[in-house]
């Protein structure tokens, strides 16, 4: 792989990339106070994180705070709502007294919504962070409280959490061996990417990094954040299509397809071999306006929303995690305190599981090909993202039960 130049939207552009769709802003923080293993001490059964050594109060009634830093898009509302969704069915089981969901948008907002929630008397809380570094304070206060805290979608390695995550890393693995493997190993390409400094987006790009290394003749022209918006991609793309004539691939990355062809029409070309989205409006779009385009996707399921309160639940009710769920943290490696969630479906025109990018995959990820992506949803808006969430069966594969 050789990288060529960066490009820049300029000053205006790099200043509004407010934190748009499954990320946070923020590096990775580590504190001496937290644990480097979950492993069992020999000598009791603590693990020194207080989540994992966590003593049920009660046995019902829960209440739980739901803190999401960030609202502005179709993937945070599907977000949102699958953990409303998975409340209100706990709620009418009596298993919880209330969910309380907050929305925000920026550090303050969300440290301000998480210390109204502890004041509230939560039970426990599911924080998708805005920052992997700048909610350490009231996290521990929370922690001080004898709140449970799940850190839930964006990673960060606050000590006393866990995260339960979404596999970013593999996420954007997966996608960029399949454009290598399209390409058959040379080519130029552009990428766009997220947001730069999230961490989700590092992940994302170590990952691509980490593939393109072994296909030295594929060549990175240019590379520009596109912030998880339509509209700043399209930018991002005419602005690639009026500085390169031959580009014969795209990377870019999820909720953003849409702005690339959008530019390729604008400018009166055909696309070539790129990635796509998980969005059905998406999907919709390549089997019944570009049969012919040569693309592919693998869903950022936002039902990790609904998956980190049921997380939160059954530890409030005593259940226990089972030896090596946790791996370690994307963003502290030796520190293992994440459930990571694998990507549940890599869509390509028709399935195929035999693909170079298929091997080596969590055998949860299932290929699928356009057609059953498009039966999955079947009535759901065109907003809505090819989404997954655990059943009853993968969280008890997840816990030991609670003794009685």
């Amino acid at each position: 792989m050789k990288r060529e130049v960066t490009f820049f939207l300029g000053a205006t552009l790099a200043t509004s990339l407010v934190l748009t769709a499954c990320g946070s802003n923020g590096t990775s923080t580590s504190s001496s106070n937290q644990t480097k293993s979950t492993a069992i001490s020999s000598k009791s059964n603590k693990t020194g994180n207080f989540v994992l050594d966590y003593v049920p109060k009660k046995k019902n009634g829960f209440t739980v705070g739901f803190s999401n830093g960030y609202f502005g898009n179709t993937w945070r509302s599907q977000y949102v709502d699958g953990a409303k969704a998975i409340g209100d069915k706990l709620k009418k089981e009596g298993v919880l007294k209330d969910l309380i969901i907050q929305n925000t948008n920026g550090v303050p907002d969300q440290i301000a919504a998480i210390q109204n929630m502890i004041n509230q008397g939560v039970d426990a809380l599911v924080i998708d962070p805005v920052s992997s570094s700048s909610l350490s304070a009231v996290v521990a206060k929370a922690v001080s409280k004898g709140i449970l805290v799940i850190i839930d979608d964006d990673p960060a390695n606050y000590p006393n959490t866990i995260n339960v995550t979404n596999d970013n890393y593999a996420f954007w693995k997966i996608q960029a061996k399949w454009l290598a493997e399209q390409l058959h190993g040379k080519g130029n390409i552009v990428e766009i990417t997220g947001i730069a400094g999230n961490s989700a987006d590092q992940l994302r790009q170590k990952a691509a990094n980490d593939v393109l290394k072994n296909y030295p003749n594929i060549h990175v022209l240019a590379s520009a954040p596109g912030g998880w918006d339509e509209t700043k991609a399209k930018q991002a793309m005419s602005n690639f299509l009026s500085a390169y004539k031959n580009i014969d691939g795209i990377l870019e990355q999820d909720v953003m397809a849409d702005g690339v062809l959008q530019a390729y029409k604008a400018a009166g070309k055909q696309p070539p071999v790129m990635t796509g989205d998980y969005t059905y409006g998406f999907l919709r779009k390549w089997k019944n306006q570009y049969p012919n385009l040569n693309t592919m996707t693998t869903p950022y399921a936002p039902g990790v929303g609904a998956d980190g309160v049921e997380v939160a639940v059954r530890l409030l009710e005593g259940y226990k995690l089972k030896p090596n769920v946790l791996v370690q943290n994307p963003l502290q490696p030796g520190v293992k305190n994440t459930i990571m969630n694998p990507a549940p479906y890599v869509v390509t025109k028709t399935a195929d599981p035999n693909g170079a990018w298929m091997k080596g995959l969590d055998s949860r990820t299932k290929a699928i090909g356009l057609d059953d992506a498009l039966k999955i949803g079947k009535g759901q808006p065109d907003g809505a993202s090819l989404d997954s969430v655990w059943s009853e069966q993968d969280l008890d594969s997840l816990f030991s039960k609670p003794a009685k």
